[in-house]
């Protein structure tokens, strides 16, 4: 034996072992949801099914065909060293033209170095998270969202050891984040450390103005939260009279110290349609951030050659709210929200429906209503058979005995309420939605 053990790091910067009570992370309830797509396939196998609960435009849309996906990749691949590894930030190539074409922020003194290419938003949001707990040297912290959250927020922040906090939402009818609900969550907690803002919303489809999104940070930095995410995963997917954020006016009117703040999250999951590829980036405000996170990438997971390739190809465009990757995901989209609008305002709902991918649907009146004998029914995410109860009750029953696919609101914390997916060809939302409302109305 040659030496000793030793530990890597002086014992001044080791991490002391302090045990907490972590509860149990779930696996995704989408394949479930399938699974209770596939009763009614069995017992109605001449009748189609509409999943309406997720937001794959990869799948419910198309996407970005091979062929494209091919000479994107050949395009961005250099002749010589094709398969060398790339940077743990992103291709400079990508990060340029994120910078100077997509975002513009080089007009207010941004660099490329800003700007950091992710393997997906999970990915992006993992090593935020991270960056935050490097920085910090804390577990434990709070980290502020919605009061009805995309559900990965809740476990991507405990996996990293943080709390997190939904702010108080404005009325039963307006889930949205306000100012004062911000102050709120503050007043419970006594401190928090990050604030998420996600804007076109998951799973409301709630779109903030640049002026609500202004008050949001600026209420967060009164109160001291020193670390802002800004989620865009579907800023480019609204309607065409909606006009697209002007990040570099509206970081411009921050002060120099909240804009340091705040980090951007973008990608194209969504506004291609590109499920599986796995681009997303990062804007952030302090170069700090930015190295920290760089860091990160380079003992962790560094960006995918195809997502870089696809990056290139849409962020190069003169014009990439028109790219047509992205026009043959939110034509069908704005299509389909416009329609969903029209039925479910004559149907006689209530629901959010600003932007995005979805809508969110108040059924609090079919809850806790009892089932006839023919249309019991044996769900594989259902807590009954014989009646509604609850909202999980009430996804399990549509899509088991109707054929119709939806995320229960349970998840979100909102107990009361259904997400509905439309980014769907417009044919298929009419198709479910009419599916939709006969199930409801068909419960006594």
């Amino acid at each position: 034996m040659s030496g000793k053990a030793r530990w890597f790091d002086p014992e001044t910067a080791h991490i002391p072992q302090e045990p907490s009570f972590r509860r149990q992370l779930p696996v995704s309830n989408m394949f479930l949801i399938k699974q209770e797509l596939g009763t009614f396939e069995r017992n109605h196998p001449n009748t189609p099914t509409y999943d309406a609960s997720q937001g794959d435009g990869g799948a419910t849309l198309g996407g970005v065909p091979s062929e494209e996906l091919a000479k994107a990749l050949l395009s961005f691949a250099p002749k010589t060293q094709t398969t060398a590894y790339g940077r743990p930030n992103g291709d400079s190539r990508v990060r340029t033209v994120l910078l100077e074409n997509y975002w513009n922020l080089d007009t207010i003194g941004f660099t490329p170095d800003q700007i950091l290419v992710t393997d997906g938003g999970r990915d992006a949001l993992q090593k935020w998270y991270q960056a935050i707990h490097m920085l910090t040297g804390k577990i434990g912290l709070t980290v502020v969202t919605s009061a009805a959250p995309w559900i990965s927020y809740a476990h991507g922040t405990y996996v990293n050891g943080f709390n997190l906090l939904c702010a108080p939402a404005q009325s039963k009818t307006n889930l949205c984040m306000s100012p004062d609900g911000i102050t709120e969550a503050i007043n419970i907690a006594g401190h928090a450390d990050a604030l998420i803002i996600t804007t076109p919303d998951n799973p409301t489809g709630k779109w903030y103005s640049p002026a609500e999104i202004k008050a949001l940070i600026e209420r967060a930095r009164f109160h001291g939260i020193n670390y802002i995410l800004v989620d865009l995963m579907y800023q480019l997917v609204i309607d065409d009279d909606v006009p697209l954020y002007n990040w570099s006016d509206m970081l411009l009117s921050l002060s120099a110290v909240d804009r340091a703040c705040v980090t951007l999250l973008d990608g194209l999951t969504k506004s291609v349609g590109a499920s599986n590829i796995r681009m997303a980036h990062l804007v952030c405000g302090s170069d700090k951030l930015a190295k920290t996170i760089q860091s990160i990438a380079s003992h962790t997971v560094l960006p995918n050659f195809l997502g870089e390739a696809c990056a290139l190809e849409v962020y190069s465009s003169s014009d990439v709210r028109n790219h047509p990757w992205v026009k043959r995901i939110t034509e069908r989209t704005s299509a389909s929200r416009n329609i969903f609008r029209r039925e479910m305002i004559a149907h006689g709902y209530n629901f959010i429906a600003d932007q995005g991918y979805y809508a969110f649907v108040d059924v609090t009146k079919w809850l806790h209503r009892s089932l006839r004998p023919d249309q019991f029914f044996n769900g594989a995410l259902a807590n009954t058979t014989m009646s509604i109860e609850t909202v999980k009750d009430l996804g399990s029953y549509l899509a088991c005995n109707h054929g119709i696919a939806i995320v229960h609101g349970t998840p979100f914390l909102q107990p009361n309420y259904i997400r509905f997916s439309y980014a769907q060809d417009p044919a298929t939302t009419i198709a479910a939605i009419e599916r939709f409302d006969r199930a409801l109305k068909s419960i006594p």
